[in-house]
């Protein structure tokens, strides 16, 4: 009899109002509210035996702030926050730039953000991708004008190099670092190659850089 009791009233607290079939119970805990308005699941459950996950490296760690920083927006004019960083940034930086599993614009970044830093390795990095033969266009882009802006004149010779490239693109981008940097030896590389200059749009790009560019 007492069994009976508890059965019925087992049933009665699965079931709903009156009229609706009983609910199941759910299988796992219960989805916070943040989670279920973003529709995100809740972390997977440790199948017991199973061995745990491996922590992260200080430099996995490193390399995922570094990342943060890098795909955040107003990038471009937050050096800053590249500096702020701290220890291992460098390393986290080339470490991005040089994956081929990233994508293109995120490693042009990591390049990039190089440049903010006042370090000879920093530099050594940019110069490489410069006067590397096979480096990707994107990255050339990229390097002349970090270069620039981390060297200043001292950049002039590895810079002006690159006015003679078969790419179109890349004379463009020497001029225009040409031109921040400025300069009688930076003027004077770029009033040479003008008179060389084949194509329409990268003389025009000169003549903005020489106008750019200070005495």
């Amino acid at each position: 009899m007492r069994r009976a009791l508890l059965a019925v009233c087992c049933a009665a607290a699965c079931a709903g109002p009156a009229g609706t079939p009983p609910q199941p119970m759910p299988d796992g805990p219960p989805s916070s509210p943040a989670a279920a308005a973003m529709d995100v699941d809740q972390p997977a459950q440790l199948v017991p035996g199973s061995p745990a996950p491996r922590p992260l490296s200080s430099s996995e760690m490193q390399r995922g702030r570094v990342e943060v920083v890098l795909k955040g927006p107003g990038y471009e004019t937050a050096p800053q926050q590249v500096r702020a960083l701290g220890p291992g940034t460098l390393e986290a930086l080339v470490a991005i730039y040089h994956d081929p599993a990233r994508a293109e614009a995120l490693r042009a970044r990591a390049l990039q953000a190089l440049s903010y830093l006042d370090d000879d390795r920093a530099r050594a990095e940019l110069r490489f991708a410069i006067e590397q033969p096979g480096v990707a266009p994107i990255f050339k882009r990229t390097a002349l004008l970090g270069l620039g802006r981390s060297e200043g004149s001292v950049a002039v010779p590895a810079v002006a190099s690159q006015l003679a490239s078969d790419d179109p693109s890349i004379r463009m981008a020497a001029a225009q670092a040409l031109g921040r940097i400025g300069g009688p030896q930076a003027r004077a590389a770029l009033k040479q190659r003008l008179e060389l200059e084949p194509k329409a749009e990268v003389r025009a790009e000169i003549a903005r850089a020489l106008a750019e560019a200070s005495p």
